[in-house]
């Protein structure tokens, strides 16, 4: 009797330790696919920023030229200097 109990924890002991070596391993994975999956997000959205950005920038610099143009072109007009 003492060996049947005897042998029924260590096979329950067995399995305990079975089952947190099949965890351990699922959450390294899972950690493993979530730094991937954040490290993609990351990316994806620093390019959407960088483009945005540049989009912005662009715009803001198409219209100081303009600006700078008009005001170049009024002060040849009064100055009657090109430039």
């Amino acid at each position: 009797m003492t060996e049947l109990i005897l042998a029924a924890l260590t096979g329950a002991l067995a399995g305990a330790f079975l089952t947190w070596l099949f965890l351990s391993h699922q959450r390294a994975q899972q950690a493993d696919t979530f730094h991937s999956l954040a490290a993609q997000a990351l990316q994806a959205n620093s390019q959407g920023f960088l483009q945005l950005a540049q989009q912005s920038l662009q715009g803001f610099q198409d219209r100081a030229k303009g600006d700078l143009d008009q005001r170049t072109h009024a002060v040849e007009l009064l100055t009657g200097v090109q430039f």
